[in-house]
């Protein structure tokens, strides 16, 4: 990310989320707790924009039922069960991404993510 690794449950913070189905396309807005960040701190008001298109399939867990054993708050999972176990549309470009908030976790099968980082003059959502 612009902020290198965020780690931490108060790394990130959920702001909204839009799916737009004819498009298969997730965007999660965040808001980026910078103390968490191995870059550390860009602008007062930090938050970023996760953009995952070709989605596949998502899930969404509430924070307390996960396992917590992840390397930090946005993760591509490498070598996915979920992935092997979708078959029928799943490709090559397939990726399997995980997104850690302060209250939910968002895993996403997607073909790309983009991540997009917000300054304070710009327009939020």
């Amino acid at each position: 990310t612009p902020f290198g690794i965020i780690n931490g449950r108060d790394g990130l913070y959920l702001a909204k989320v839009e799916f737009t189905h004819n498009l298969w396309q997730l965007v999660i807005y965040l808001f980026v707790n910078t103390k968490n960040c191995s870059k550390g701190k860009i602008s007062d008001d930090s938050r970023l924009k996760l953009t995952f298109t070709g989605v596949l399939a998502t899930k969404i867990i509430e924070i307390d039922s996960w396992d917590w054993n992840s390397a930090s708050c946005i993760d591509e999972v490498k070598d996915s069960d979920w992935i092997v176990s979708l078959g029928g549309k799943i490709t090559k470009e397939h990726r399997h991404y995980f997104v850690q908030t302060y209250d939910d976790v968002f895993d996403v099968v997607c073909t790309q993510m983009d991540i997009l980082l917000i300054k304070e003059e710009q327009a939020w959502y």
